[in-house]
């Protein structure tokens, strides 16, 4: 999106598959194999830096030394999630129960809601590295086709390693048959957003 307003921008993913359906999707944007910790990037040239619902992966400390190598001075990094709001959807409350019925104490480390995301501003607003930091949160309803739910439920990939494939695959069977008769999901989300100006 930002790209379409003539913002020069550069994609860094370390996951080939995931990198070339980048490419495919933005194709106005520069993209190069890297990661958080190392992004090949060049140094003091970059307004900001943003993460979106993958921060909680990097290596903290490591991964905001590389932020602040390659931002100008003044720059800022974002970190981002957009967290499912399902209390006011019966269909959604179901599936998310269903989910936990396979393992009561799962922790969501992706989530926006996960412990990592409540920690965040304080971990940053305590960082030498920080010169001030901000958060906000927006709400958006999104219509979204079976396939696009599905989708997204397919690519949360700390479910599947904390269920097992087997379970996995029982739980979208679940969702399939749960949204049949379906042919749009509203799903309602809030944004969350962690604005950190970085010391130079």
């Amino acid at each position: 999106m930002l790209a379409d307003r003539g913002i020069s921008m550069n994609a860094v993913e370390p996951n080939d598959a995931m990198r070339n359906e980048g490419m495919n999707f933005a194709k106005n944007v520069t993209w190069s194999k890297g990661s958080a910790e190392e992004t090949g990037l060049s140094d003091n040239t970059y307004d900001f830096v943003s993460m979106a619902s993958s921060f909680h992966w990097a290596d903290y400390e490591v991964a905001m030394k590389e932020f602040q190598r390659i931002l100008k001075p003044g720059g800022y990094f974002i970190a981002l999630w957009n967290p499912r709001k399902i209390e006011n959807n019966p269909l959604l409350v179901d599936i998310e129960n269903k989910l936990y019925s396979y393992k009561p104490d799962m922790q969501r480390k992706s989530s926006g809601n996960s412990a990592f995301c409540n920690e965040l501003f304080a971990k940053l607003k305590n960082s030498s590295m920080v010169e001030d930091v901000i958060y906000l949160e927006g709400e958006h309803i999104e219509k979204q086709s079976r396939e696009t739910y599905l989708g997204l439920w397919r690519s949360v990939n700390d479910i599947q390693v904390q269920i097992g494939s087997e379970n996995f695959e029982d739980f979208i069977n679940y969702i399939c048959t749960k949204i049949n008769e379906n042919d749009v999901i509203e799903a309602h989300y809030k944004t969350r957003a962690w604005v950190a100006k970085i010391r130079k």
